[in-house]
This record gives C-alpha cells, sequence and structure tokens, in this order.
C-alpha cells in the first residue's frame, strides 16, 4: 500500500480517534505516546482480535491481565547495552518491571489453554527470575538501594 493511500484509509477510517480511544482507556508508560498499528494483513487482523478477545474474556471473568508495574526501561536498557550504568532510581525501575513481568508470565502460563494468542505475544524468559531476584534483594521496602 502506497503512502498516500495508506494515509487516506487511515483517514477515511478516523484511526487518530480510535487511537486517542484506546489510550484513553490504558495506563502506564505506553498511553502518551500510543500509535495503534494498522495490521498488514488478514492473518494479522485475526491474530489482534483474538489477542483482544483473550483479553476481554479475563476482564469479563474479574481477572484481567496484571499490567501493574510495567515501566518503560528502554532508555535503561539501552543505557546498560552501551555498558553504562544505572543508579538506584533506575534499577528501581527495571526491578518493577522484572516483578511484573513475572508476574505477567505466571499468569498467562496458568490460563494458556484460554490465553492461547496472548501467551504467543508475551514470551516472557523466566530465566529473567533470577536477576529479578537479585535486585528484590538490592532494594529495602521503600525501594531505596540497601546498605548491605
Amino acid at each position: 500500500m502506497t503512502d498516500l493511500l495508506l494515509e487516506k484509509t487511515l483517514s477515511d477510517l478516523e484511526w487518530a480517534r480510535i487511537e486517542a480511544a484506546v489510550a484513553g482507556h490504558m495506563k502506564g508508560p505506553t498511553a502518551a505516546g500510543f500509535v495503534l498499528p494498522l495490521a498488514g494483513s488478514r492473518e494479522a487482523t485475526q491474530v489482534a482480535l483474538d489477542e483482544t478477545g483473550e483479553a476481554l474474556a479475563a476482564l469479563n471473568l474479574g481477572e484481567p491481565l496484571p499490567l501493574d508495574g510495567i515501566r518503560d526501561i528502554a532508555l535503561h536498557l539501552l543505557r546498560v547495552e552501551r555498558h553504562g550504568d544505572l543508579d538506584g532510581p533506575q534499577l528501581h525501575e527495571v526491578r518493577v518491571t522484572l516483578g511484573a513481568a513475572r508476574r505477567l508470565r505466571k499468569y498467562l502460563n496458568a490460563r494458556r489453554p484460554s490465553m492461547p494468542r496472548l501467551n504467543d505475544a508475551c514470551p516472557i524468559d523466566p530465566s529473567l527470575d533470577r536477576l529479578s531476584d537479585t535486585l528484590d534483594d538490592a532494594f529495602d521496602t521503600e525501594g531505596t538501594l540497601a546498605d548491605h
């Protein structure tokens, strides 16, 4: 699809209004700059609809996805990738996000038969639990770096 045709399609669909409506229901760091991608194929559209259906079914059962605690740590990871150091508050954000990832992984694994698409969409590496435990040990209950 050409850029001009895509632009017209998005305009005709009032895509900006759809994005704003979705972002209005979002929590967390991604809500501010949220961009809803247009699926590139019928199959991709079906996957997105299936994922949404699974999340909605869980919400209707009173078991919403446990997404609290997820922070935008992309800049922290980039800094580490470039061999930079993280300060206490940045390490705390990584720690909180790893804890949230663990909770989400366990939640999805326990519901794998009813949430196959979301399990596929969220391949959270269980080996990150070790790093999460190390960071948990390094912080006190208030989230500040412990003396030990």
